[in-house]
């Protein structure tokens, strides 16, 4: 089960995203919930460019855009 607390502010932050923004995503269990509604909006058809800081990150989210519909696109970055 998911921490409350990470689902609020998961879904306070979505409340924030685009259509055509670029999204910065970082790491660990607060990122990881983030992105699983993330993609659920980019299945809906929401467009993002997403900017990964691990790649375990940059992964999960090309795992969300294999099932979108549109041009999201996902990169890493380099944090070093």
């Amino acid at each position: 089960m998911t921490d409350p607390g990470l689902e609020n502010a998961a879904a306070r932050v979505l409340e924030l995203v685009a259509d055509g923004m670029r999204v910065g995503l970082g790491t660990g269990h607060a990122a990881a919930v983030f992105l699983a509604r993330l993609a659920d909006r980019i299945r809906g058809g929401l467009h993002v460019v997403g900017v990964a800081t691990s790649e375990a990150t940059a992964a999960q989210g090309r795992s969300s855009r294999s099932r979108s519909t549109g041009p999201t696109r996902w990169r890493r970055i380099s944090t070093s």
